[in-house]
Formats: structure tokens, C-alpha cells, sequence
């Protein structure tokens, strides 16, 4: 067995329809004790508030995604009632009702529309589902009813309301319509990157995963290089046998193996 070494304390971030709750877990996971408080909540103010509020730089409406820059520490959140992704400073900061240092999909922390309340666009979100920051830093957005994987560069330093880098499963920013091709989504829920930049994308309606090589190094609009859970790029049909999915909804990758994991989640 190898032997493992961990920092004390690490945070644990989950987020649910009231918020993001913090959990300091002590150094060995099998120490997470049944009943272990929350050490903050992001989000809302206090542990009892659950009211889906107007946007605030504090207040979120169905966050359902996470992701924590490996670099700087920082939380990224998909706020999906409120059409947005947040940015929280470094765990450190995580104290109870912190306010969000930037966001994404909206031009201030005031508003809450989907796609601004216009077209869909370079700088606009609509119900983002999830959330990945890679190992250079790049923010990967699960822009799910835009039916789009929006890319932003350098997303710990950015600053709120700016345009995304990069654009897959639409050919540019100002489309967002669903449909089936080799490099078209339908309702995309889930994002996830490997040690060698390839991009994976649990693709809900059309009942697949899509594998994009090198994503960060793609065009606007590029073709996925592999499916899985289809046979072929022209085909979405559901099923349970060993080459296809049903209703994909999340995606993992075990980092020391490569493995690819996914979570069917019936929208």
C-alpha cells in the first residue's frame, strides 16, 4: 500500500440548493466523523437561511457546481438560479456570508438574468450546471441550457463580466440551440479535464460523453475526437449495456490511473 502523506486540515466544499457549506476535515478522510458541522456556509448569511434571494456578491440561488483552483485556492461556484459562476478568494477567507471577489455570465453581482436578459453571447450564462478549473488554470464552464462548454483563461485573476477565451458544442458565441453532431451538445452537465488536457463532457440528452484532445489548444466550434456511450457521433439513444449511457449527468477522472468515471443523471 502506498503511504500517503495530507495537510492537516483540507477544506471540503458542498454545494446545495441553499448554498456552499465548508467542512474542515481532519488529516485522514476515515476521520470525517457522521454528523461533522460545517466550519461556514457561502452564499447566505447564516446555517438557517435557505430563502432563494436576488443576486448578491453574497447571495446564490441552486448553486449545483464547484471547483477549487489548485493553484490559488480559489472557489468557483456555478450559480445556476442566478445565471452565473462566482469566485471566492482562497479558503482561508471562507468565513460564513463572504462575499464573492468576481463573477462570470453577468456584469455585476446585482443581476441575475439568463444571458443578461438578451441573446445568448460571448459574456452571457444560462443555467450553468458545473464547473472545472484545470491544471493551467482555465476555467471550464458547463453553460448547460446554451448547450455550450465555455472556456476563460487564467480564471482566478480575471475580472467579473468579461468574454469567454473559447467556445465548444456551439460554433460560435451567438448560437446556443441543442443539437447531435461530432461538434454539437445537448444539454452538456458536467466537465471534467485529464493530466494531458484532454477535455471530457457528460452530454445529457444526447446520452454520451465527449472526449476533446488537447481542448485547450482547439478552435471555436472544433470537433470532439471521441464518444463514448454511442457508437458513432450520429447516434444519442439511451440504454444499459456496457458501450452505452443513460442520461449521463457527471464525470470524474481518478488522477493516478487516468480512469474516466461518470454519474447518469435523468434530466
Amino acid at each position: 500500500m502506498k503511504n500517503r502523506s495530507y495537510p492537516r486540515h483540507f477544506p471540503l466544499v458542498i454545494a446545495g440548493l441553499a448554498g456552499a457549506f465548508l467542512i474542515g476535515i481532519p488529516a485522514l478522510r476515515a476521520d470525517l466523523a457522521n454528523g461533522q458541522p460545517a466550519q461556514s456556509v457561502l452564499g447566505k448569511p447564516n446555517f438557517t437561511n435557505t430563502t432563494a434571494n436576488a443576486p448578491t456578491a453574497t447571495q446564490v440561488n441552486n448553486p449545483v457546481g464547484i471547483a477549487i483552483d489548485a493553484v490559488t485556492k480559489k472557489l468557483f461556484v456555478a450559480d445556476r438560479g442566478n445565471h452565473r459562476v462566482l469566485r471566492f478568494a482562497t479558503a482561508a477567507s471562507y468565513a460564513t456570508g463572504a462575499a464573492a471577489e468576481a463573477v462570470f455570465g453577468q456584469a455585476d453581482f446585482v443581476s441575475g438574468s439568463a444571458n443578461r436578459g438578451g441573446s445568448v453571447a460571448r459574456n452571457t450564462l444560462d443555467g450553468p450546471r458545473a464547473v472545472h478549473v484545470d491544471a493551467a488554470g482555465r476555467l471550464w464552464v458547463a453553460d448547460s441550457s446554451n448547450n455550450r462548454v465555455l472556456r476563460f483563461d487564467g480564471a482566478s485573476s480575471k475580472a467579473s463580466g468579461v468574454d469567454a477565451d473559447a467556445v465548444l458544442g456551439q460554433p460560435n458565441f451567438i448560437s446556443g440551440l441543442p443539437f447531435l453532431s461530432q461538434s454539437s451538445m445537448n444539454l452538456p452537465l458536467a466537465v471534467a479535464t485529464d493530466a494531458g488536457g484532454n477535455l471530457y463532457v457528460a452530454e445529457n440528452l444526447n446520452n454520451r460523453v465527449l472526449v476533446f484532445n488537447n481542448a485547450a489548444a482547439k478552435g471555436n466550434g472544433a470537433n470532439a475526437d471521441r464518444v463514448l456511450g454511442q457508437a458513432t457521433f450520429g447516434t444519442n439513444s439511451a440504454g444499459t449495456s456496457t458501450t452505452k449511457l443513460f442520461f449521463p449527468g457527471g464525470v470524474a477522472i481518478d488522477a493516478e490511473a487516468g480512469r474516466l468515471k461518470r454519474r447518469e443523471d435523468r434530466k
